[in-house]
């Protein structure tokens, strides 16, 4: 699969299906007609919102797994070196692997997992993983509330949620805004943290040495997902330091 943000502008869209010459593009009715002008596109399926709410009798059985670990599970664009969306194929040993060493290797827990992400984002399928390959629950929203750090505590909260994926900016935001630092979940048990250095700020730190949270630094490139990983907390979750450092590789990289 090719996720694409639909938020993302028109040429952009038109520039990525034509990169990747998808074959079929899912969309919504309200971005049907940016999808259908699309001279490249060989085929377009629009989802209707009531396809949502059907309940779908399901096989108890497993499905028939027809994968093989070589295979491709998806491509994510990302700007590249010179702006043009550039396709990077992520096979299915990448998540496997990834999702394998945090249930066997680390402390993150996957119950109750928020998508922060945008679907766009190769963090994005960490989230999903994390959650349905361990039998979890995820927790989708949309750019609204995204976007709204108040909004956002607040589900976390009424949702229960555990394990959180989130930029070291938008932590850094919180927790130097006494109301938002204030109001952060308490339910909240595992932040795992990507995509630029995680610095850990005096108001961070005192919450999660207080609550003894588990912080994940993660650092890699959208070609190999997550290479390295750090993990401190529960009784370790003192003596943070301000800038962690970005771990060692996880197993088979």
């Amino acid at each position: 699969y090719l996720p694409i943000d639909p938020g993302n502008p028109a040429e952009r869209i038109r520039l990525i299906l034509k990169e990747n010459r998808a074959v079929l593009t899912v969309t919504s009715e309200k971005w049907r007609n940016d999808i259908a002008n699309n001279p490249d596109g060989n085929g377009l399926e629009t989802i209707d919102k009531e396809c949502y709410h059907h309940t779908i009798d399901s096989s108890p059985l497993n499905p028939v797994r027809v994968n093989k670990p070589g295979d491709l599970l998806y491509v994510v664009s990302t700007s590249g070196s010179t702006g043009k969306p550039k396709g990077v194929m992520i096979e299915h040993r990448n998540i496997v692997n990834l999702i394998h060493f945090q249930s066997t290797s680390t402390y993150l827990r996957s119950e109750r997992v928020l998508q922060f992400a945008s679907i766009a984002f190769d963090v994005a399928s960490q989230e999903i993983f994390t959650a349905l390959l361990n039998g979890g629950t995820l927790f989708l929203i949309d750019e609204a509330i995204r976007s709204d750090a108040a909004r956002l505590l607040r589900l976390c909260r009424d949702e229960d949620i555990g394990t959180l994926f989130l930029p070291p900016a938008f932590l850094r935001f919180v927790f130097e805004n006494p109301a938002l630092a204030s109001s952060f979940p308490t339910c909240v048990r595992h932040i795992a943290a990507a995509g630029e250095q995680l610095v850990i700020t005096p108001g961070f730190k005192r919450h999660v040495e207080t609550h003894r949270i588990f912080i994940h630094n993660h650092y890699g490139p959208a070609e190999t997902h997550v290479v390295t990983t750090w993990t401190r907390g529960g009784r370790m979750a003192e003596n943070l330091p301000e800038l962690p450092p970005i771990g060692k590789p996880i197993a088979n990289t």
